[in-house]
């Protein structure tokens, strides 16, 4: 043990160049929070940390965050700038590692970093882009977004085989990288990066089903497997849990909504758009039930995990629950509507139910979704 804090500790002092599609906005969508805590971890660790992301109308809070910890923010452009470029001639051969999150952003820069820095290149896909994209055109029958998914897989593949580490926040995901790089005669260092490392946990002690109430959904509307989810969770489920359960609230929670998900505000429905952190832990902390009623998307899903670090019950999909096969009694799993129903109100009236999913759901996100255990994935790379 002594000789690895060692070698972590000799880690301090270096040098990392992060390229994301935007400043984070860790309150609003889980690939934000994911890369605040990246960002966060390389800082808190001492080293030298660029961030280089496109300009977008983000509220100075976030980059205030991020310079107060001594990141530095460097405006992106595209096609890079000559600004961007000028600067890796100027600071490539210093950089240590390079961490590129999410496939666009990688091939806009990667050839780049190649040419002026002999970094370790390290890719964060954050899901199987591709892979969620064919399961939303097979269940839309939109054409042009099996196009998209076609056009985004040859980018993935692409970025899988320049990087010298390719991460991924399950296993699954990694294997499956590997086996399609492998198929096409080339062996790739695919590994699970944890999807969220917090600092703290819900105590056992504390987690009780006694004063809880109603139904809790959080997601960021500007992904559409949220959009689609909400709108059939509403349309074909909650109407049978309203009636079997008076007096329960469903509350939606998530920044973005568009209209049709402000439309389902209503004598049952509460939709509260963007709230704040600590809105939103009193809203775990409140609530019975959490729900992520999703019916199509690829990888882990962040509004899960933080469901189970706070010890609130989940109900999903087998959609939802992707990447989380070893999760065992920490989450209940549901693909048609009446069997969402049927857990929700289980969830709602069953209190020995209720703590024993709880407590697993706790115990779960403590043992794969620590901040030492995101740090650690990161170190093991040099």
């Amino acid at each position: 043990m002594m000789r690895r804090l060692r070698r972590l500790t000799r880690l301090a002092g270096r040098r990392v160049l992060i390229v994301d599609h935007a400043i984070p906005t860790p309150d609003q969508d889980a690939g934000s929070r994911t890369m605040f805590q990246v960002l966060g971890l390389f800082a808190a660790k001492r080293f030298d940390v660029d961030l280089w992301a496109p300009e977008t109308n983000v509220d100075d809070r976030y980059p205030r965050r991020l310079t107060a910890r001594g990141i530095r923010i460097h405006r992106l452009e595209f096609p890079p700038s000559r600004q961007f470029k000028r600067w890796l001639r100027r600071n490539g051969r210093e950089l240590d590692l390079v961490f590129l999150s999410r496939p666009e952003m990688a091939r806009q820069v990667i050839d780049l970093v190649r040419q002026f820095s002999a970094a370790k290149i390290l890719f964060y896909g954050h899901d199987l882009h591709h892979v969620r994209l064919k399961m939303q055109a097979a269940r839309t029958g939109a054409e042009h977004l099996m196009a998209e998914a076609e056009a985004v897989e040859a980018v993935e593949n692409a970025i899988w085989r320049q990087a010298d580490i390719v991460y991924y926040p399950s296993a699954e995901e990694c294997d499956y990288v590997k086996r399609r790089c492998r198929a096409n005669g080339q062996e790739v260092d695919a590994r699970v990066l944890p999807i969220f490392g917090f600092g703290g946990f819900e105590k056992p002690s504390t987690l009780s089903p006694h004063g809880r109430s109603g139904v809790l959904f959080v997601g960021g509307f500007g992904h559409s497997p949220n959009v689609d989810g909400m709108l059939w969770f509403a349309r074909d489920v909650w109407p049978a849990i309203a009636s079997a359960s008076r007096g329960t609230r469903l509350l939606i929670a998530g920044s973005h909504p568009p209209p049709e998900v402000l439309a389902l505000a209503g004598e049952t429905i509460d939709v509260s758009g963007f709230i704040t952190d600590d809105a939103l832990k009193r809203a775990y902390r409140r609530a019975r039930v959490a729900v992520a009623p999703l019916r199509f998307g690829a990888g882990m899903k962040g509004k899960v995990v933080e469901s189970m670090r706070f010890g609130l019950p989940m109900v999903t999909t087998s959609v939802g629950a992707q990447g989380l096969a070893d999760a065992g009694d920490a989450l209940l799993v549901a693909d048609d509507a009446d069997g969402q129903v049927e857990l929700v109100l289980k969830l709602l009236r069953e209190d020995p139910l209720w703590e024993r999913t709880a407590m697993a759901a706790n115990g779960f996100a403590r043992q794969h979704f620590s901040r030492e255990g995101l740090w650690a994935a990161l170190a093991a790379a040099l």
